[in-house]
């Protein structure tokens, strides 16, 4: 069974023009913990019985957007596609076959055309 992604398996968020300062020094922050919690995962997947199909629907990245203020409501549909990338490739290394994202509502045709 593969191990759980680096953070080297993920989007680089270089291409919206780079993360903010704040982002950079929580994940800064958050990386001693992350691993600590990646290992005890990694110990506990074998005995994991893994899904053959996952359904992802993406929601809330307008929501996520406004908690920032004045953040564009692209700023929440980059990371929300910044974060599917990452689950994606924890699918792909854990060998689950098939993966369903459902990215787009009817209701989306009743929003405004920017975005």
């Amino acid at each position: 069974m593969a191990a759980l992604p680096t953070s080297s398996t993920v989007a680089p968020s270089a291409a919206a023009g780079g993360r903010p300062l704040w982002a950079t020094v929580k994940s800064y922050l958050e990386s001693p913990f992350y691993r600590l919690y990646q290992r005890r995962l990694e110990a506990q997947m074998a005995g994991w019985r893994l899904p053959r199909h996952i359904g992802i629907i993406m929601d809330g990245n307008r929501r996520y957007a406004r908690n920032f203020g004045n953040s564009p409501v692209s700023f929440g549909h980059y990371r929300g596609a910044e974060k599917l990338w990452q689950v994606l490739n924890w699918c792909y290394e854990a060998e689950i076959p098939v993966v369903t994202v459902w990215s787009f509502s009817l209701d989306n045709f009743h929003r405004d055309t920017s975005e």
